[in-house]
């Protein structure tokens, strides 16, 4: 499909990201999952977010995670919706996780936590002012 040279796949770690910033100058898209489960880590999400998007303005980010652990509900996504990045909004768009989805994860990973569909949420945020078209607009 012409792609192959164009995705380039990165590992980022959100606590020591120096390395990562001065390496890439572009990214369209940062996934996560499962990144949130205490105070902590919820505020560290929050943060390196903010920061995403002050270095990368046309970047959304796409996070899935299972909902009832403690930090999303509670600090993150309250946080992330008050947030503003280089002055800009950021939109959050909470994208329910789909059957077919969630068939397809459950083999991919190994079995152990929740497998109930209900559990699992995810947000694609991005600036306001960015209409980007992301994941054929999930």
């Amino acid at each position: 499909n012409g792609m192959q040279d164009s995705v380039h796949v990165r590992e980022i770690d959100w606590g020591d990201c120096a390395e990562f910033f001065e390496e890439e100058e572009h990214i369209d898209l940062v996934i996560g999952s499962e990144l949130i489960y205490t105070k902590e880590t919820g505020d560290a999400c929050t943060a390196f977010v903010q920061t995403i998007f002050d270095r990368y303005p046309t970047c959304a980010v796409l996070i899935v995670q299972v909902v009832d652990r403690f930090g999303w509900e509670e600090i993150f996504m309250p946080s992330i919706q008050r947030k503003r990045a280089d002055g800009k909004e950021l939109v959050v768009k909470k994208i329910d996780i789909s059957l077919e989805l969630h068939d397809v994860a459950a083999q991919m990973v190994q079995p152990g936590g929740t497998l109930d569909l209900s559990a699992f949420g995810a947000v694609l945020i991005r600036r306001a002012d960015r209409q980007q078209r992301v994941i054929g607009e999930i």
